[in-house]
C-alpha cells in the first residue's frame, strides 16, 4: 500500500475534508479510542490547520467505527499497541478501503476546506462559495466513495478519479482560478 494514498487521498483532486459530526469520543472503547486518536494524529500531518485537525479526529473516529480495531491491527494498519503501523502492508483490504472511503465521504466539510485555501483564492465571495457548496451536494457520493477507494488500493484509480473530476468540474468551475500565492511543489 501506498503511504500517501491511506493518509490523504486524492488530496490534489478533490476539494473535500473536515469536520465530523458531532458525534461523541466517549461513545468509543477505550481502545477504539486509541486507535481513533492514533489516526487523527496520522491523518493531521504535521502542522494542520484547524479543519485538517477536525477532520483527522473524524476520519479516525469514523474509520474505528466503520471497519473496528480488530480488522484495523489483524490488516497490518495498526499495531497490537494500536499506534499507526510504521511499516504498512502493500496492499489494502478492501474492507479496510472501503471503511476509510465512507470514512471521508461522512468527515467531509467543503466550507471549512474553502476556509483552509482562501490565500489561493482571494476574490472568493461568500455566494461563489454557496454555489459551489450547493453543486456539490449534488454530486452523487459514490463518486467520491469510488474514487477514494480506487486511490486507496490502486485499482481503477485514473477511471475513478476522472469520473469524479468530470462530475465535479462545473463546481469547481464556480471557484474559478486560483489566483493568490499557490504553494510550490
Amino acid at each position: 500500500m501506498r503511504r500517501v494514498a491511506v493518509i490523504a487521498p486524492l488530496l490534489s483532486v478533490l476539494l473535500v475534508a473536515t469536520a465530523c459530526g458531532s458525534e461523541d469520543s466517549d461513545e468509543l472503547s477505550s481502545d477504539e479510542r486509541k486507535a481513533a486518536q492514533s489516526l487523527a494524529a496520522e491523518f493531521q500531518g504535521p502542522g494542520p490547520s484547524a479543519s485538517r485537525r477536525d477532520n483527522g479526529v473524524c476520519l479516525g473516529k469514523e474509520l474505528v467505527r466503520r471497519a473496528g480495531v480488530d480488522l484495523l491491527v489483524s490488516s497490518g494498519m495498526l499495531t497490537e499497541d494500536l499506534e499507526v503501523n510504521q511499516d504498512l502492508p502493500e496492499t489494502v483490504p478492501d474492507e479496510i478501503a472501503t471503511a476509510y472511503a465512507d470514512a471521508y465521504v461522512a468527515c467531509q466539510d467543503l466550507r471549512a476546506e474553502l476556509a483552509d485555501v482562501a490565500d489561493f483564492y482571494p476574490d472568493l465571495t461568500d455566494a461563489q462559495v454557496d454555489d459551489y457548496i450547493a453543486c456539490m451536494d449534488d454530486v452523487d457520493d459514490d463518486l467520491l466513495r469510488a474514487a477514494v477507494i480506487a486511490q486507496v488500493t490502486g485499482e481503477g484509480e485514473e477511471a475513478a478519479t476522472a469520473a469524479w473530476t468530470e462530475a465535479t468540474k462545473s463546481c469547481t468551475d464556480l471557484l474559478g482560478a486560483p489566483g493568490g500565492d499557490l504553494p510550490t511543489p
